[in-house]
């Protein structure tokens, strides 16, 4: 009887303790801490087999470009909650990426680095429709901020989406 419990005990902490976590949806799980002006948070990437090093390229990302955002805008997050960032397939045609709030980023496999940045600045600037808000200004405060810590990374994105918005606008 003890042998069996001791067994059954050694199963438990060996599935719980399990470093390849896998998703009920088929996901496999990328989960690391990060520090922020706002604290220690949890980033959860939820990727699909094969998509290993997306999963890290997007939790760097995060890791570089959250505090930045936070430093930039010049307020602390004003989410608690832990950042989750899922890839899926079934967004709907033309939506590069989606922030559904405490459920999380919702982004197909090739997201680029400038909508994650952007999704990110929803938290700041409203992840759910307002009433009293335009599209333009939520919009428009994500894209600015996620050209200037893109510039500030030094990525060949900020320098791509700054004169592709110039000439948008022109």
């Amino acid at each position: 009887m003890k042998r069996r419990a001791v067994i059954l005990i050694s199963v438990m902490l060996i599935l719980v303790c399990s470093p390849a976590t896998i998703h009920s949806q088929g996901h496999r799980i990328l989960k690391a801490a990060i520090e922020t002006e706002s604290g220690k948070r949890t980033v959860e990437i939820q990727y699909y087999p094969g998509s290993e090093e997306w999963a890290r390229g997007i939790f760097n990302t995060i890791k570089e470009g959250f505090p930045l955002l936070e430093k930039r805008i010049g307020v602390v997050c004003p989410i608690t909650y832990d950042i989750v960032v899922t890839e899926t397939t079934e967004l709907e045609e033309g939506v590069a990426a989606e922030n559904r709030g405490r459920a999380g980023i919702f982004v197909p496999k090739n997201t680029t680095t400038s909508t994650i940045l952007h999704e990110l600045c929803h938290y700041w600037y409203g992840w759910q429709p307002y009433p009293d808000w335009s599209d333009w200004i939520a919009e428009g405060f994500c894209e600015a901020y996620t050209i200037l810590v893109l510039r500030e990374l030094r990525h060949p994105e900020g320098y791509d989406e700054w004169y592709g918005r110039l000439y948008q606008y022109e």
